[in-house]
């Protein structure tokens, strides 16, 4: 038996075997790295989207209040509304109505709830607006919305026949 081939060779197994754990090491890595991304990026894409729902309900509440406040009279200054307690609470949107537009009797109402950054720990901030129309009783307006891809504006004529003011959402917007 040759015994310098296999003096040679002897050295080959630890050097196979560091440079196999080297590879193991650095694909552990580059796993937990990954990981973590997805896990950070699904952290900061639900607390969006927790504060998207946190600002849409408290526009939501701002239009039912509106409704429900100022039945026969309409709102004629600004308002700042408080809508119920959020869970959680770091998600409460802050909803505000600037003083409205009149014309031709009908009066047209900004309702902007806002959710602050912290919502969620995300950072994420939203901002959703409705307007809002409101028609007194027996008088009647043109309501204009945009439609389709191409934002084509339809219009209607709307008649109020009811006792009290008539609210019509007439445009949304998120930010």
């Amino acid at each position: 038996m040759d015994t310098k081939g296999v003096r040679r060779q002897r050295g080959f197994v630890l050097v196979t075997l560091i440079f196999l754990i080297l590879i193991g090491v650095l694909l552990i890595s580059a796993m937990a790295f990954l990981y973590n991304t997805t896990d950070s990026q699904q952290i900061l894409q639900n607390g969006g989207a927790q504060a998207f729902i946190a600002a849409e309900s408290g526009d939501q509440y701002g239009v039912y209040w509106l409704e429900t406040n100022y039945v026969k009279n309409p709102l004629t200054k600004a308002a700042l509304v408080t809508p119920p307690t959020a869970f959680p609470p770091d998600c409460a949107a802050a909803v505000t109505i600037p003083k409205p537009r009149r014309k031709n009797g009908v009066y047209t109402y900004l309702v902007q709830s806002t959710v602050v950054p912290a919502c969620a720990a995300s950072g994420a901030q939203r901002t959703v607006v409705r307007t809002v129309t409101a028609i007194p009783p027996g008088s009647s307006t043109k309501v204009c919305k945009r439609q389709g891809k191409k934002k084509k504006k339809k219009c209607t004529k709307v008649k109020n026949k009811h006792k009290t003011i008539l609210y019509t959402t007439t445009g949304w917007s998120e930010q």
